[in-house]
C-alpha cells in the first residue's frame, strides 16, 4: 500500500515537473516576443525621428522659399512702381519728342515682358508649394497612423505586470 502511494506521489511529481517545464518554455517564448516587440518599438522610434528630421528640413526649405517669394514680390512691386514712373515719363516726353516716345515704349514693353515672365515663374512656384503642402499632409497622416498603431508604454507595463503575476503563480505552484 505504501509503495502504491509513493508511486502515485512520484507520478504526480513527474506530471508537475512536466507542467513546470511547459510553463517555463511558454515564459521563455513570451520573453522572446517582448524582446522582439521592444526592438520593433525602438526601430519605429528611430523611423519617427528620421521622419521628424526630414519634416524639419522640409519646413526650412518652405521657409526659404517663402522668403524668396517675398523678395520676388518686392521686386514685382518695385517693377510696378518703375512701370508707373515710366508711364508718366512717357506721357511727359510724348509732348517733347516722338523719337524718345518710341524708346520709352520699347523699354515699357521689356518691363511688361519681364513682369509677365516673373508672374509665370511665380505661378509655377505656387504650384510647387501646393504640391509640397499635399506631401507634408500625407507625411502628417502617415505619422498619425504609425502613432495610432504602435504599442504604448501602458501596453508594455501590462505585459510586465502579467508576467510578474504568472511568475508568482508558478512560484506558488512550485512551493505548494
Amino acid at each position: 500500500m505504501m509503495e502504491k502511494t509513493l508511486k502515485l506521489i512520484l507520478d504526480k511529481l513527474d506530471s508537475l515537473d512536466q507542467k513546470v517545464n511547459t510553463i517555463d518554455q511558454r515564459i521563455t517564448g513570451m520573453d522572446q516576443k517582448i524582446t522582439d516587440m521592444d526592438q520593433r518599438i525602438t526601430s519605429m522610434g528611430q523611423k519617427i525621428t528620421g521622419m521628424d528630421q526630414r519634416i524639419t528640413v522640409m519646413d526650412q526649405k518652405i521657409t526659404d522659399m517663402d522668403q524668396r517669394i517675398n523678395v520676388m514680390d518686392q521686386k514685382i512691386t518695385d517693377m510696378d512702381q518703375r512701370i508707373t514712373g515710366t508711364d508718366q515719363k512717357i506721357t511727359d516726353m510724348d509732348l517733347r519728342l516722338n523719337t524718345e516716345q518710341k524708346r520709352q515704349g520699347d523699354l515699357l514693353q521689356q518691363l511688361i515682358n519681364t513682369v509677365a515672365a516673373t508672374n509665370v515663374k511665380l505661378s509655377e512656384t505656387n504650384e510647387r508649394m501646393d504640391a509640397m503642402a499635399t506631401k507634408v499632409d500625407i507625411v502628417i497622416d502617415d505619422v498619425k497612423d504609425i502613432k495610432n498603431s504602435m504599442a504604448t508604454k501602458y501596453d508594455l507595463e501590462y505585459y510586465d505586470r502579467m508576467i510578474s503575476e504568472h511568475s508568482r503563480e508558478i512560484h506558488k505552484l512550485k512551493n505548494s
